[in-house]
Formats: C-alpha cells, structure tokens, sequence
C-alpha cells in the first residue's frame, strides 16, 4: 500500500515542526535553568587510564542543602591556579593528591586545606611555597598511584598522600590493579567508547541534562534505561561487602583483609616510586567525622546496626597508621587534635560528612606544625 505524495509530505512537514518546537522548548528550559536554577554540571571526564579525571577548563557550581560553592578546574586539570611546569627558584613545592577532601568538597578553592596550608607556610618563612592541589572526589589510592606520572612534569620536592578511610573500598573498586600473591600488576587500561564521550561532551554544558540525571539516580527503571541508551555511564558496582560498616566495625571479613594488603601494597610501592625519583612522601590519615564526634559515631551505629560492643571507631585508622609506621613511610595523624577542639561537630557538615571551612583550616594548622617539626625538608634547600 502505497501512501500518497501529498500525506507523506503533509507528515514530514508535522514531524520537522514538532521536531522544531521540541528543540526550541529544550533550548528555552536549558536557558531558563541556566538563569534561574543552575545545575551542578558534571567537572571530569571518563578517562581509560584512571576510570575518571578532572575536565580541564571547566566551571560551575556545586551545591548542596548546606553549601553552594565554585568550582573552577584549571587547563592543568587541577582546582587550583596554573602553574609554570620549571618550578620557580628559591621556591618548595608540595603536590597534595587525595579525594574530596584535598579537593575541598563544600568549600571554596582557597579555603581546602592545601590553599591554606599555603598561606600559612608564607607567612612564617621567608622561602616561598607552592601547595598543589591535586584532589579529585572519589578517587583511591589506585587512581592517586597513577596520577604521580602527572604530578612529576611539576618536579615536586614532596608529595602528601591524604588517606581516607574509604579508600579500602575504593582500592577494590575499579581494579586497576591485579594484587595476587602479595604482588600488584597494573591492569589494561579500557577503551572509552564513542557514545559515552558524546554523553561526557553533554554533562560539561547541558543544565537540563544535569537536572534529568540527579532526578533519576534513585529510580532504578529510568537509570537502566538512560544507560542502556548510552545517556549514563553503567555504574562501577560496589563491593558486596560493606565497607563503610567495616571500617567502624571489630568484625572479621576476608574481603576487607585483602583491600587492607592491597593497600598496603600500594602504598608501599608509591613510596618506592617517589623515592626513585627524590620526592619525599608524606601521608596525612583524614579523620572522618565519626571517629571525632561521639554522637555522629553514635547514630552511624544505630543506622548501621552496629551493636555497642562492636564499634570500633579508630578501626581503619589503627591499621593504616600501624602498616605505615611498620614501612617507616613518613605519617601526620591529626585524629587527636580534632577530638580535642571538637565540640557538637564543629568540623564537619551536618549532612554532609566533608569537613566545613573549620575543618580545613585545622587540617592545614596540624600539617604546618608537623611538617616544621618532622619533616623539616625546606631548610636544607635554602642553602
């Protein structure tokens, strides 16, 4: 059955129309989000080698009931200021690399702590200092291991590794890295496919897109179906253990052990690394905001169903202090100091477990003090 001329020309016509009033009306709502309700859009990008980096060169904000913020992402791919790559005479540089807590989720640039720190290292030597921020939400220690090739262009004199209790679950997560028999062996690195680069492209600009994403990440049939289409990236499935119980928790669990050793082995060999190339390795352990305030610990226990007798709040933090120590690798561990000035939370958001603008300015007094001294590794360049 054939239809006749004019009908098919009639529906092209009623489809280009419609096609044309659906595009106006997304470009109007992206615009009227843009003006009235601006999106948190999407700063990394997918990346073969490390699963995610930051988008160099992109702006936006980042908000939160308790927070709105800036955030800005160099053309180096850092949330910090540019840098020359020839490290500027009678200067220290220290290259910071952690997760969201080097990267100052919930504060502004210059209030993360490697900023601060800066500002404070100026004011009481004569030598100028460099405090690079290299902190990507989300990322372990795996992903920081690969970073250093990065890091190295900028001839660092130290690196401070930032450790936070989830990045156990973080070292298993992706699998970067095979650890069998004791010994680590970088994985391949996977190929981005074509549509997923095309999505990526669409988070760095779309308002609208970001709006779609967040109201569908808790509906389960929606999220498959937009992943399907290659509109989401396929979520990197969590370990079946709970690690964020685990870490708090006086349990045994194989699974938690082998992240533990694989860490270790990790940290390990970063340090080997760095010292292969001069760079003195310093690793500072984050406290969360359970293992500082009693009452935070308290209610994660009773959400968690974790019984009285089994808390154990300074779990995590016990057994990388202790591996660290045994490997002679260099430590600042400012958990004491937090509990000591800490009063009804006052380093940490409510709802969000990141520190406030309080916390980083504590985290950089600690590490200032510590690094004058223990690590006193400037004086002997002044010469």
């Amino acid at each position: 059955m054939e239809f006749p001329q004019p009908l098919i020309k009639k529906i092209a016509l009623n489809l280009l129309v419609a096609a044309i009033a659906l595009l106006i009306g997304l470009i109007t709502i992206e615009l009227l989000l843009r003006i009235f309700y601006p999106q948190n859009l999407n700063i990394t990008q997918i990346d073969g080698e490390r699963i995610f980096s930051h988008k160099p060169g992109i702006e936006t904000l980042l908000q939160r009931q308790e927070f709105k913020t800036h955030v800005s992402i160099s053309s180096q791919g850092l949330r910090d200021r540019e840098y020359s790559i020839q490290k500027p005479a009678n200067t220290t540089r220290i290259a910071v690399i952690g997760d969201s807590f080097v990267f100052g989720f919930g504060v502004e640039a210059d209030q993360a702590f490697p900023k601060v720190l800066e500002a404070q290292l100026k004011a009481r030597e004569d030598r100028n200092y460099e405090i690079m921020n290299f902190g990507i939400s989300a990322y372990g220690t795996e992903q920081e291991y690969l970073l250093l090739q990065d890091i190295l262009k900028f001839s660092p004199d130290t690196v401070i590794l930032s450790f936070s209790p989830n990045d156990f679950k973080e070292n298993i997560k992706y699998s970067l890295f095979d650890f069998t028999n004791g010994t680590l062996t970088k994985n391949p690195s996977k190929e981005v496919p074509f549509s997923l680069k095309i999505r990526n492209f669409i988070s760095w600009h779309s308002h609208l897109y970001s709006l779609l994403y967040f109201s569908v990440i808790d509906n389960s049939k929606a999220t498959s179906f937009l992943i399907k289409a290659h509109l989401l990236n396929p979520p990197n499935v969590d370990p079946a253990t709970d690690f964020d119980t685990l870490i708090f928790k006086n349990e045994e669990n194989a699974n938690f052990d082998y992240a533990l050793w694989k860490t270790r082995a990790l940290l390990i060999e970063i340090n080997r690394f760095l010292q292969t190339e001069n760079i003195q390795l310093i690793v500072v352990i984050v406290p969360f905001r359970e293992q500082v305030d009693s009452a935070m610990m308290e209610t994660f226990a009773q959400q968690h169903g974790i019984g009285e007798w089994e808390v154990n709040s300074t779990k995590a933090h016990d057994l990388i202090l202790d591996m660290l120590k045994a490997e002679h690798i260099p430590v600042i561990d400012p958990l004491q100091e937090f509990r000591l000035r800490n009063t009804n939370n006052t380093f940490y958001y409510s709802i969000d477990a990141h520190w406030n603008a309080e916390g980083h300015k504590l985290m950089a007094s600690v590490l200032s003090k510590e690094l004058q001294k223990k690590y006193v590794i400037w004086n002997a360049q002044k010469a």
